[in-house]
């Protein structure tokens, strides 16, 4: 009898299902840190996919321009939009591509000064050794 109970208490407790904690950033088991250089290969692309788009937009702008010269007194309101639209495409490009230089620069400085802080701590402790040998 004993033992049924204690079976049928166990069954209720699986049916209980427990929420699963959601798991903190930072935690083991997660997606691994990008190093450095990974991301700044990363921004590198971004840029060139930022400057591919940027070129496109100034062509359209062009295109656009021509196509108001060519028919120049017949131009309407759409044309000129279009030409307006593409113009501002082109600067997001620019301000865009501005973020993403400004970000590999930094990631650059903040690997800099990671790699001179592992050089003091490393020197404190080749010196930590030797005062302790002596």
């Amino acid at each position: 009898m004993e033992k049924m109970k204690l079976y049928e208490d166990f069954i209720e407790e699986k049916k209980k299902k427990k929420k699963p904690k959601p798991r903190k950033p930072g935690k083991k088991g997660g997606k691994p840190k990008k190093n450095t250089a990974a991301k700044l290969k990363d921004i590198g692309k971004k840029m060139k996919k930022t400057i591919k788009k940027g070129k496109d937009s100034m062509k359209d702008v062009k295109s656009v321009q021509t196509q108001i010269k060519k028919t120049a007194g017949k131009t309407g309101p759409e044309d000129k939009m279009r030409g307006a639209l593409a113009k501002v495409q082109v600067q997001k490009q620019k301000a865009d591509l501005q973020k993403q230089t400004l970000k590999k620069k930094e990631l650059s400085i903040k690997s800099k000064i990671d790699t001179l802080k592992k050089k003091e701590k490393a020197q404190k402790e080749l010196e930590k050794k030797k005062n302790e040998k002596k």
